[in-house]
């Protein structure tokens, strides 16, 4: 097969039989998934740059762009309830595969796939550089056409096929998941790695991942932890409790605190919630994903319900110019493609210089008195901005992509010790500004469609007061929370509440936020001495 590929490892889910154990055993009658190599043809068609007028061979093949496949996947067959996606290997060599002359550090980033019943899945990447072999060098070499070989091509052919001159290729292996235990993934991966490049497997690389999608059961609810060990190391999966569903996020906020300021975090929250097209970009992967994650977590009780792509491929460019609502996140080398356009109402998040541009957008701000208390919550919970390194731009940034750097991979610390983020604070702050906002609003539902609502008219029929709401609300809220609840987010919102027949453990904890906020301002109200 002359296709570039991509080692691949699926997961389906993680809560699975324990008791079914047929399909653990590995393929006895493939080569081990560690001694497979990549092989690849230059895709002319999407990637492949004008290399007619360069001379150097060797630079021909560094900037040739070559298209991903999957090279080998577990499970092998897909479970009912989940099938492997579509484009994951562009996800996950978003700029294709590109050659190197020497080994680069292990990279690490995750992305966000979202599937045809508009469920997300999680996918973290560990890639990879590998020395290729000589054949793979000889299929490389006569993969270009003859062509473009001249007296010097002929001499640079002569030392690369005799080893003289070294080509790397990477290789990455994925793992695919409905769970959001990216820190968890990624301490499998990562070791997984190390142990098989250090030589201290215990087993065939094929039963650890085979154990690890089949065995470890998903944690319960609450504070019981799921433990499993790859070799002596111990990687702990949990989940929050039920009563508070806000704090479930698969990537942590510091990354998002260290990139933007308190008030660009405000201003950035202020447009995602009235559903502008948002574009983060960054030198990084891994920030891309991270700030989008963060930044959507923090809309709690809010869901965003549009196009979410915190990873854009290449090949994927031109969803850029779409009409509609999105966040995506794009690496700021596509910043020079021919291809890249944005429209007039695309809000561009420069993640790597604390820049958000908004170019014509003329936007009502977020309610004053609320805005003011939830970044003083920021500036208080948060000394990250504030207080990162002068030279972050060179000393921290480049490393949020490296696999196995310790630089990056927990917030910075003070003189003391103690994490420059207090993230449950944080959290707690967004909630406390959704409650104040949004008290009122079940008095607003309408549970009870009209008398002459059909079954095939009712979903058209307003189940929610908009003007009445708006009404009550001060004069110099109206224009933010105006466009707000006419938002799709918004609809979905009361959509969840009015459709809710199982007693969903997000709409009970918000609505018991409120209940508490109320009761403590009755219990308040009522010690006030009069005169």
């Amino acid at each position: 097969d002359d296709s570039n590929h991509i080692n691949k490892i699926e997961e389906e889910e993680i809560n699975i039989d324990t008791d079914n154990n047929s399909n653990i055993s590995a393929d006895t009658n493939s080569p081990p998934i560690s001694s497979r190599l990549l092989h690849g043809i230059p895709e002319t068609e999407v990637l492949l740059p004008d290399i007619n007028n360069d001379q150097d061979l060797l630079r021909k093949l560094l900037k040739i762009t070559y298209m991903a496949e999957v090279l080998d996947r577990y499970p092998l067959i897909d479970h009912e309830h989940m099938h492997l996606p579509q484009g994951i290997p562009l996800f996950c060599f978003p700029i294709g595969c590109e050659i190197s002359t020497y080994q680069k550090n292990p990279s690490f980033y995750s992305f966000v796939n979202t599937l045809e019943n508009g469920s997300r899945v999680l996918g973290c990447c560990l890639k990879f550089y590998e020395l290729l072999t000589l054949d793979q060098v000889d299929d490389l070499v006569n993969s270009l056409r003859q062509e473009h070989f001249n007296e010097t091509d002929i001499t640079m052919i002569n030392n690369i096929q005799s080893g003289e001159i070294k080509l790397y290729l990477p290789r990455c292996i994925c793992l695919i998941s409905s769970w959001p235990f990216l820190t968890s993934f990624r301490q499998f991966l990562c070791g997984l790695y190390r142990l098989n490049r250090e030589h201290l497997l215990r087993a065939p690389i094929e039963r650890y991942i085979c154990n690890f999608i089949d065995d470890v059961p998903a944690p319960p609810w609450g504070r019981v932890d799921v433990i499993h060990y790859l070799n002596d190391e111990a990687i702990t999966f949990r989940c929050p409790p039920h009563n508070q569903p806000n704090v479930w996020s698969s990537l942590p906020l510091y990354p998002l605190f260290e990139c933007l300021s308190p008030e660009n975090i405000l201003l950035l929250f202020s447009l995602i919630l009235i559903e502008k097209q948002i574009v983060f970009i960054s030198s990084q992967y891994s920030l891309l994903t991270n700030c989008a994650e963060a930044i959507t977590s923090l809309l709690y009780p809010i869901t965003w319900t549009h196009a979410y792509i915190p990873i854009l491929p290449l090949q994927l460019i031109g969803v850029l110019g779409a009409p509609f609502p999105f966040i995506i996140g794009i690496h700021n080398s596509f910043l020079n493609h021919k291809d890249c356009s944005f429209s007039d109402e695309a809000v561009k998040v420069y993640l790597d210089d604390n820049i958000i541009q908004l170019n014509t957008l003329d936007l009502p701000p977020l309610p004053e008195r609320r805005a003011k208390k939830l970044l003083q919550v920021l500036q208080t919970s948060s000394k990250l901005f504030e207080q990162r390194p002068i030279d972050w731009n060179n000393s921290r940034r480049p490393y949020f992509d490296d696999a196995y750097s310790p630089n990056t991979s927990k917030p910075l610390e003070d003189s003391k010790g103690v994490a420059l983020i207090n993230e449950t604070d944080i959290r707690a702050g967004f909630l406390k500004f959704f409650v104040a906002v949004l008290k009122n609003y079940r008095k607003f539902i309408v549970y009870d469609p009209p008398s002459s609502t059909t079954e095939d008219n009712y979903k058209s029929v307003d189940r929610f007061r908009y003007k009445e709401f708006l009404a009550e609300q001060p004069t110099d809220w109206q224009p933010y929370l105006e466009l707000m609840i006419f938002s799709q987010s918004f609809s979905h919102f009361i959509d969840e509440r009015v459709y809710d027949i199982t007693g969903d453990r997000d709409v009970i904890y918000f609505d018991e936020s409120i209940d508490a906020k109320m009761n403590r301002y009755t219990f308040r109200t009522r010690n006030i001495d009069t005169p």
